[in-house]
């Protein structure tokens, strides 16, 4: 079920939704279920998009989710999100924008309960047929209290950085190939959450 207020151009555009899904818990999804034992997860949001002149554009996310983990009760937690992200094309052929992020997950052990907040930025060029997409992040992240089993309380620092490209200029129907790069690291005070990795992916995006 979803209701839509609003609509016309340079007009404020509002989306609420309900439902039901069976995949892991994301953005949009009403409600999930991962297993009998595990993940129940019910979430409501909602989405506001507002232009601002003519090139660029506001969106707002928030969220609530109450996830009921049955393997382990002290991480039962609600989540609280919000999200706000402005876009903007500098040119007919370019653009960007920029993402900030806020998170509480107010599990039931103060060792599982965590806040974090982070900001994104990416910037698209068109080069002839291809468009190539560059995005910088970073997040942090602290736990209320240290976890029993470890000497320290959680705190994490996340960087990531990406190069995407899409060739308009090859095309199987409506489909082009795309690839890309991407950089994560997460600095943290334990261990066994700390990483480093570079990955590349390659796909197809549908051209309109």
């Amino acid at each position: 079920l979803q209701r839509h207020r609003g609509g016309g151009s340079g007009r404020p555009r509002n989306r609420v939704g309900a439902g039901q899904a069976g995949a892991l818990c994301g953005a949009g999804v009403a409600l999930v279920r991962q297993d009998p034992l595990q993940l129940h997860c019910r979430r409501r949001g909602e989405l506001a998009q507002h232009p601002l002149g003519k090139r660029a554009q506001l969106k707002l996310d928030a969220g609530y989710a109450r996830v009921d983990n049955r393997r382990n009760r002290l991480q039962d937690a609600d989540v609280y999100t919000f999200a706000a992200a402005l876009d903007r094309a500098f040119s007919a052929r370019g653009g960007g924008g920029v993402q900030l992020s806020a998170n509480r997950e107010d599990a039931r052990d103060p060792g599982y309960a965590t806040a974090s907040s982070g900001i994104n930025i990416y910037g698209f060029r068109e080069f002839g047929r291809t468009t190539a997409v560059v995005a910088l992040g970073y997040s942090h992240l602290e736990a209320d209290k240290r976890l029993f089993l470890f000497p320290r309380r959680r705190i994490d620092d996340r960087f990531s950085a990406s190069l995407a490209a899409t060739f308009r200029g090859i095309r199987v129907g409506s489909f082009s190939p795309l690839t890309r790069v991407r950089w994560d690291k997460n600095k943290s005070t334990v261990g066994v959450y700390s990483y480093k990795r570079i990955s590349a992916e390659f796909g197809v995006s549908s051209v309109f």
